[in-house]
């Protein structure tokens, strides 16, 4: 089970086109720049954060969830689609 999560927010010139991704997505799936993502940790895109908390808090519980399927096995598109919204 996904441990104690910790939740980075990044600039979005470090998240370009991505609002949130998780460590436990295959490395191959990100650009090189995220590629040293530790694995019980979020990394949000901060104008997300100080703009809509409500949104924010849907968008992590999304993202944890996302964890606890891959972790039991899930590919990432499969664990995304579980995940839901």
């Amino acid at each position: 089970m996904v441990s104690k999560i910790k939740i980075i927010k990044k600039p979005q010139k470090f998240m370009c086109d991505y609002i949130a991704v998780n460590g436990h997505l295959p490395k191959n799936e990100l650009p090189m720049r995220m590629r040293k993502m530790h694995k019980n940790t979020i990394y949000i895109r901060s104008n997300i954060c100080k703009n809509n908390p409500k949104r924010m808090n849907r968008i992590i519980r999304h993202e944890k969830r996302e964890m606890m399927f891959i972790e039991h096995g899930y590919s990432y598109k499969n664990a995304h689609k579980k995940a839901g919204y």
